[in-house]
């Protein structure tokens, strides 16, 4: 028992003589040799151009906090590089106020750095038993950034261009580059240019669609951080003007009477689209461009026939957005007057009329089941003729005749009139010759070859000729000439021969 108590207190004694021991061995204010944290997490971050925030987590030591820090600054670029320096760095704690320190200092900003360089920073935590490692972190602080950012739109046949500008600070140490960025509606970068110290502040950013556009004019000052300057545009190609797009709408009629709306316009440089539409009541019409520039025609068909009222047509497409108000349709032409039928020929006749005064007839047309047809084109006073040719001898026809407008609309009433050609003519030669004879049989065979001949080089002439009515009337008479000169030739022959 007494063994036990006496090795029990020789233990204790022992184990107080260790501790003093390392107490006397620990100099008052050196880091003990186990301490072994440092601030976490450290971020630096530009605040200025001669500021940086400093951020961290502070470490612990026998489940103590810091009492404070110490930072200490290198400037690294541009060179040649700067010792450290121990800059006042304002420390906030957790709750913003400065009056504390006792707590955790989490932040702190470093002031009066120059503008555009970069730095490394270190920070140590300071412990009641001594400081601890140091943590280090790389920033830089920004360069002065642009002034006065304009931005300007210009329009070209290959599409819209931004056109950026923007005035270099006056302050422009460490500024190695300068330039601007263009970023499109869904934030895509679509542009950028870089431009020297020495270069002028501006650039352009080509072929664009229409859109809005954010631009960033920026500032560089080499491993520096940029600041941008923001601005934005939006780019809408402005609209032709109506002298450009040259709009017009006509009427136009088909044979059916079928009213139609024709509308055209100017496809020109710059438009934003090649795709047009045109709707006029329920009705539309689409139509593209091919080419730059192009005359666009685009038709729509009218379904009320009896259109008496202005109409509105609406034009969209390539950035146009017009209305054309459309007059109403000249009315159907009056009929011809006094329709008669004169000159009756074996192989032609005569159609006359009257036109009306007041009518708005541009073209009268006399048209025949069986034969071609004739037609006579305004400006019209009085009394009208137009010859039929190419008609059979003794053969009953009946002629319808009737009046267009200009847009082709046609006279609601057709005058018919019906007439019948003469007999063909009969070329009585005088016989010489009182017997049946070889040369009168000749003489016959040519007579009636040259009229064949001539009816078969009238129809022909019809076929071919039909909408050419001058020159149908020549190629006639030609034939005529040609039959009655291998006529005449013929008699002769034959009476030379009879008088021998």
């Amino acid at each position: 028992m007494f063994s036990f108590a006496r090795a029990t207190a020789t233990v204790l004694v022992l184990a107080s003589l260790f501790f003093l021991a390392a107490l006397v061995s620990t100099p008052a204010g050196a880091q003990s040799p186990g301490h072994q944290g440092k601030p976490r997490s450290v971020v630096a971050t530009p605040v200025s151009t001669t500021e940086i925030s400093l951020n961290w987590r502070t470490s612990t030591w026998e489940q103590t906090s810091p009492h404070g820090f110490a930072v200490s600054v290198r400037k690294v670029w541009p060179f040649p590089a700067q010792p450290s320096s121990t800059p006042a760095c304002e420390a906030l704690n957790r709750s913003g106020s400065q009056d504390d320190l006792s707590r955790v200092a989490t932040e702190c900003v470093i002031r009066g750095l120059e503008p555009g360089a970069n730095y490394e920073i270190q920070i140590v935590e300071q412990f009641r038993s001594g400081d601890s490692e140091p943590a280090t972190a790389w920033s830089g602080t920004f360069v002065h950034r642009p002034t006065d950012l304009t931005i300007r739109a210009d329009w070209s046949p290959d599409g819209s261009a931004v056109l950026v500008g923007w005035l270099l600070p006056a302050n422009r140490k460490n500024i190695s580059h300068h330039g601007a960025r263009l970023y499109d509606q869904h934030d895509r970068r679509v542009g950028s240019c870089f431009r020297t110290i020495s270069q002028r502040p501006s650039c352009e950013f080509a072929r664009l669609a229409d859109g809005g556009y954010r631009v960033e004019a920026f500032t560089y000052g080499g491993f520096g951080v940029v600041e941008p300057l923001h601005g934005a545009i939006e780019l809408r190609r402005p609209a032709p003007t109506l002298t450009e797009l040259d709009l017009e709408a006509t009427w136009r009629s088909s044979a059916a009477g079928e009213l139609f709306i024709n509308v055209s316009w100017n496809h020109i440089d710059g438009a934003s689209s090649a795709e047009y539409e045109v709707e006029i009541r329920d009705e539309e019409c689409e139509a593209t461009a091919t080419e730059t520039p192009q005359r666009i025609t685009c038709e729509v068909p009218i379904a009320n026939y009896g259109v008496s009222y202005p109409v509105e047509a609406e034009l969209s497409g390539g950035n146009i957005e017009q209305t054309l108000l459309i007059d109403a349709p000249p009315p159907h032409p009056a009929h011809p007057a006094n329709v008669s039928v004169t000159a009756v020929a074996p192989f032609s006749a005569d159609v006359a009329w009257d036109h009306p005064e007041g009518s708005n007839a541009t073209s009268y047309t006399v048209w025949m089941s069986n034969a071609a047809p004739c037609s006579v084109e305004g400006p019209f006073v009085g009394r009208q003729t137009c010859r039929l040719d190419g008609l059979q001898p003794g053969t009953s026809y009946v002629a319808n005749v009737y009046a267009d407008s200009a847009i082709g609309r046609r006279s609601i009433e057709t005058i018919r009139v019906r007439f019948t050609t003469a007999a063909a003519p009969q070329f009585v030669v005088e016989n010489l010759c009182t017997d049946d004879t070889k040369a009168a049989k000749r003489r016959d065979r040519v007579v009636n070859s040259a009229n064949t001949r001539f009816e078969a080089g009238v129809k022909k002439a019809h076929v071919k000729l039909q909408d050419k009515p001058k020159k149908l009337e020549r190629k006639i008479a030609k034939l005529k000439k040609t039959r009655n000169q291998r006529i005449q030739k013929a008699n002769q022959t034959f009476n030379t021969t009879c008088a021998n």
